[in-house]
């Protein structure tokens, strides 16, 4: 199964059992096959809006399930030029993490509950990714 990337919404849901996609989360999770690949910043993210029992469970399952990735100077320089494209969107770090990490893994697939801004951006070779949660 092809590499997806794994934005903050899905894990959120999965450690947050009121969470409206809690359900959906579980299903999605247990039926998937193959990498998940996230960010430093989306884990992060994820981390300040769990509740603190659910924070060690979620790095837990990072750990054990992603492949976390983080960015050098010329990564850093891609997810400002990222931000400052979408700057009329109001494009938060952890999206344009996972735009950048897209493109420099070729990655097509996204893991998200933000549909609206995932449906706007763009890859650079002008491509959407493809919503699979």
């Amino acid at each position: 199964m092809a590499s997806v990337l794994l934005d903050t919404g899905p894990l959120v849901a999965l450690f947050k059992r009121n969470d409206t996609h809690h359900a959906r989360a579980v299903a999605w999770f247990k039926g998937h096959r193959g990498p998940l690949l996230t960010t430093l910043a989306v884990v992060t993210e994820a981390w300040h809006l769990l509740s603190e029992p659910a924070r060690l469970p979620l790095v837990r399952f990072v750990t054990a399930a992603c492949e976390v990735h983080e960015f050098g100077t010329q990564g850093q320089a891609r997810i400002l030029a990222t931000l400052e494209r979408y700057a009329d969107l109001r494009m938060d770090y952890a999206d344009a993490t996972l735009i950048v990490l897209g493109d420099m893994l070729h990655v097509m697939s996204i893991a998200t509950i933000d549909v609206k801004d995932f449906s706007a951006y763009r890859l650079t070779n002008g491509k959407a990714l493809k919503l699979v949660f």
